[in-house]
């Protein structure tokens, strides 16, 4: 991986993760200050992924076909903020569903296209190196939003977010040509539909149980990210300390960025996958009994290595499992599954469930559907072990050619 290249990814990942960071963690908020219930954010919290779930794929699949990778990133980049700008002029619930469904369109790609392309560019071992840097623009970012939004007022989210926006474009147009542009072919010869890619990864048993029981984990985590705000909120805890809280756990996963493809390639995606959900797992059982604001700060430490390791584990998986002909189909289909199926089920199960029972109950929720979704995970681990099914990532080890 030439310095050059190195350097404009990941300025791209920087400013692009402080679009996430000024949205995702107070979206919520912002609701209830413009008057919709707890149940009713869960539902719109619900069908962003609802959308995504169906719509994510496709990008995958049509961006593999057409190659239009940039492309598509430009095209949500473009179309969401301009969304976004409509917020001061809905009222009511239903119309904040619609507009939400309409981000959720456009955004839900974004993401995985972009790791696509990193993963292929810097190899899968050096991914980590590279998204180290959305966590760090996550992490500056999200405390000063915090604080502006506490000093200020939640309505600045959308001029934040334009703003944002604005940035990731500049460096979206800084991101080096993607090596990406073969034509799709399998044996020489073009694939026989768009949709063959998909067909493929359905058809390895080993990817659909792994996909299951993340699915488990995520659900949890997604609860966690939709309603931590909440949560906290719930428990009359000093809202000018909840910026810090999300940016200290940001910069928690620095480090385990830097190191996962290292830790991928000795140990195997999966078992890397399995010691990060069983950190969610004990920070979820940590949390449901409401514990005090330092304890909060200390699972955060813990953050990196749960979300850090998970996120680079998840991205390794789905690149083992694909080829030239549907290497974004398959991270998209993972990001589909364990962050558009994930944050639908959590959004409309968590919303009842804080309403009826409170904040604890919320992560006592959590903790039951991650410990289902380790066990899974130890089974299927066996499993692999009896048969000899371990790989160690063979996408990290071949990536290591390019560099």
């Amino acid at each position: 991986m030439k310095p050059s290249s190195y350097i404009r990814m990941s300025v791209y990942y920087l400013l692009f993760y402080t679009t996430v960071a000024v949205f995702a963690p107070y979206f919520n908020l912002y609701l209830t200050t413009r008057g919709l219930s707890s149940s009713q954010v869960g539902i719109v919290l619900a069908v962003m992924p609802l959308v995504g779930l169906v719509v994510q794929p496709m990008w995958g699949i049509f961006t593999d076909w057409f190659r239009w990778r940039k492309g598509t990133v430009y095209v949500g980049l473009i179309v969401c903020p301009l969304l976004v700008l409509t917020f001061p002029l809905l009222h009511g619930f239903f119309p904040y569903v619609v507009v939400a469904a309409l981000i959720a369109a456009f955004q839900t790609g974004l993401i995985p296209v972009m790791d696509s392309m990193t993963v292929f560019n810097a190899g899968a071992r050096n991914y980590g190196k590279v998204r180290l840097f959305g966590s760090l623009g996550y992490a500056i970012t999200v405390g000063i939003a915090g604080r502006l939004y506490h000093e200020g007022n939640v309505s600045t989210i959308v001029p934040l977010y334009v703003i944002a926006a604005a940035m990731a474009l500049v460096g979206l147009l800084l991101y080096p040509k993607a090596d990406m542009e073969a034509p799709v072919t399998v044996s020489g010869k073009r694939t026989l539909s768009p949709f063959s890619g998909i067909g493929k990864l359905v058809q390895n048993r080993r990817f659909v149980w792994l996909l299951v029981f993340t699915l488990l984990v995520s659900i949890s985590t997604q609860m966690n990210s939709n309603f931590f705000t909440l949560y906290y909120s719930g428990l009359h805890r000093p809202l000018g300390l909840l910026g810090l809280i999300y940016s200290f756990g940001a910069f928690s996963e620095l480090p385990f960025f830097f190191i996962s493809g290292r830790w991928i390639e000795r140990y195997g995606a999966e078992r890397m996958m399995l010691l990060a959900s069983s950190v969610f797992l004990f920070r979820w059982l940590i949390l449901a009994f409401g514990p005090p604001t330092w304890v909060l700060f200390c699972l955060q430490l813990l953050h990196g290595l749960s979300f850090g390791i998970s996120f680079a584990a998840g991205v390794a998986v789905a690149s083992q499992f694909s080829e030239v002909s549907n290497r974004t189909t398959a991270q998209t289909v993972y990001s589909a599954v364990n962050v558009g199926l994930a944050a639908m089920i959590a959004s409309a199960l968590g919303g009842v469930v804080l309403q009826a029972f409170g904040p604890r109950t919320l992560y006592a929720c959590s903790t039951v559907v991650s410990a289902v979704g380790v066990l899974g995970m130890i089974g299927l681990l066996r499993v692999m072990r009896k048969h000899g099914q371990f790989d160690n990532a063979p996408s990290v080890q071949a990536a290591e050619t390019r560099d």
